[in-house]
């Protein structure tokens, strides 16, 4: 009886670390119609229960924008004119883009989660955020799909 455990045992391939598995999911995937390009999103991966992973790619160009605009002030609705921003202002905006970025990730970086439920989305947002379930032992993406409406 033993001999038959050691026998399938060592039939099983050796787990993939993390770090490998999201690469290899990174290498196959084929992204859906109007996403973005892979290294513009932030992406986040768990394992569910049932040992497939589930990942949740953000692009982050809501919490980007305040830097995107060079300077110009659109925190309070007073400056959207595009005033330079007050003291106050840049402040509160820099604590956003924190808060944001540990939230979401920032662009071009992978990272796991300890629980799939604690991955971070956004509502609706179209090919902003991409939903994907992989089965890491028969290599195959059961979805890869947009999020949502835009």
């Amino acid at each position: 009886m033993s001999l038959n455990v050691l026998l399938v045992a060592s039939c099983v391939a050796p787990a993939k670390s993390r770090e490998d598995l999201s690469k290899q999911i990174e290498s196959q995937i084929v992204l859906p119609k109007g996403a973005r390009p892979m290294n513009q999103y932030s992406r986040n991966y768990a394992f569910r229960p049932d040992g497939k992973v589930v990942a949740v790619y953000v692009h982050p160009y809501l919490w980007d924008l305040p830097v995107a605009i060079h300077n110009d002030c659109f925190v309070e609705a007073k400056n959207s004119n595009g005033q330079a921003c007050t003291e106050h202002e840049t402040m509160k905006t820099n604590h956003q883009l924190a808060t944001a970025t540990s939230w979401f990730g920032a662009a071009g970086q992978s990272r796991w989660f300890s629980d799939y439920r604690a991955l971070p989305s956004i509502s609706d947002g179209g090919c902003d955020q991409i939903n994907i379930v992989y089965d890491p032992l028969t290599e195959t993406f059961e979805s890869a799909n947009c999020n949502g409406l835009v």
